[in-house]
């Protein structure tokens, strides 16, 4: 019996879970857009991920086992808390599903691999992959769904809901399969990696037009060092990836819908700053137009609502700002449901769940990022350790600018499996 249930917590069983998502997501997606179901096949399929992991921390995790279920039981509790002061309704559910999600990933993927079983994350470049050719077949079929305003020239996610997850979940990969490349040296690696960046640059967001660029200077920086510090031939290997990556980037860019759609939005913002496009101009200082007109561009127009949000938020009670605010003292909501958000995680976080909530949400990320830095200067560092540091940097800058990260549940997971294996690759430093 006990070798039955080993086997269902093989690391490759968990590996095909991950490598599947990809398609779940996919077909969830294409149902959406079809059918009006209240219970979709991705939100089962983060069920029994959930269920999965909550079996194995409870019955056959052996170390720091009660440690683990206290944290969990902290988590579950705030949530408890959380329902009782916003007041109960079925959108708080779906809020609190995502702390839950990321809370019980990131203790079932830093148990499973600090008792000795190894996870590949090669398993995250088969999902890029999968990303990426099914973004393609949708493009090929004429099947795709445009990512802004239903013009296709501007951006493309395939047959995928969001546009915005999408292009964070090829962001944050985008490192991992850079080191790929670089290890194997293979056609496949550099296949996925010139696949990705097309498929990246094809979708339209702002996202995949500037990490890349921060990848190619963190990730250059950190390899250069590597390889000046303990001559490793993998670092130079990086850097050459990286030099072509650049090179590759130029060439294509000017032709992208990320390139196309950036450019369309500078436009925008340039003609309200000029004389007799408003005619408000005339009654304000050029500063104010100029900052006015960035905070739209990177918040697409939602600076006004987030001014509205805060000013609510502000004079709500204690209770409110530590566990979560109320429904009433929220906008965006019709007919209780929540039809607009920031859009930024930091600031949907901080209203849904409160201080306490922002901090159980944000403290593995950062505390993983964290501990590097500091085994990074302390210890010998090492190639994978780099790449995961990065991914998690990426992560977190995409949730404090660009949304949809912490807030999305098939996000959290695999940001929990890249915790695991920097948590683990930390303590052998």
């Amino acid at each position: 019996m006990k070798e039955k249930i080993s086997r269902l917590y093989s690391p490759c069983v968990i590996e095909i879970f991950i490598i599947l998502f990809p398609i779940i997501e996919a077909i969830t997606s294409i149902i959406k857009r079809n059918m009006t179901v209240s219970l979709s096949l991705g939100i089962i399929y983060k069920a029994v991920f959930v269920i999965y992991a909550l079996l194995y921390l409870a019955f056959i995790n052996k170390k720091s086992k009660k440690t683990l279920l206290i944290v969990l039981a902290i988590v579950v509790l705030f949530c408890i808390v959380n329902i009782c002061v916003v007041k109960f309704s079925f959108k708080s559910i779906s809020n609190i599903s995502n702390l839950i999600t990321l809370a019980l990933s990131v203790l079932f993927f830093y148990a499973y691999i600090n008792n000795g079983n190894e996870l590949k994350i090669n398993a995250l470049v088969y999902c890029v992959l999968i990303y990426c050719v099914l973004i393609k077949v949708a493009e090929a079929t004429g099947t795709q769904q445009a990512t802004y305003r239903g013009d296709l020239t501007l951006g493309t996610k395939g047959w995928y809901y969001s546009g915005n997850e999408l292009s964070a979940i090829l962001s944050i990969f985008l490192p991992i399969t850079i080191y790929y490349a670089a290890s194997t040296l293979s056609f496949a690696g550099i296949a996925t990696l010139i696949l990705q960046i097309q498929t990246m640059l094809s979708i339209g967001t702002k996202t995949s037009l500037i990490v890349p660029i921060f990848v190619v200077i963190v990730y250059g920086t950190l390899s250069l060092i590597n390889w000046l510090k303990n001559k490793s031939q993998l670092s130079k290997k990086i850097l050459c990836i990286l030099l072509v990556l650049i090179a590759y980037i130029v060439y294509i860019l000017p032709n992208t819908a990320s390139y196309k759609f950036f450019v369309v939005r500078i436009k925008e913002n340039i003609q309200t700053t000029e004389p007799g496009i408003n005619d408000n101009n005339d009654n304000q200082d050029l500063d104010d137009i100029i900052e006015s007109n960035i905070d739209n561009f990177i918040l697409n127009g939602r600076s006004d609502f987030l001014k509205a949000q805060k000013e609510l938020y502000t004079n709500t009670t204690v209770l409110e700002k530590l566990f979560g605010t109320k429904y009433e003292n929220r906008l965006g909501f019709d007919n209780n449901k929540q039809i607009k958000t920031i859009e930024i995680d930091m600031y949907d976080i901080a209203i849904c769940f409160g201080m306490i909530g922002t901090v159980l949400f944000y403290f593995s990320v950062i505390y993983s990022i964290l501990m590097y830095i500091y085994s990074f200067f302390k210890a010998r560092s090492d190639e994978e350790g780099s790449v995961l540091f990065i991914c998690l940097c990426v992560a977190l800058a995409i949730s404090c600018i660009a949304g949809h990260v912490l807030t999305s549940s098939t996000i959290v997971i695999f940001i929990a499996f890249l915790i695991g294996k920097l948590s683990e690759l930390v303590r052998e430093n």
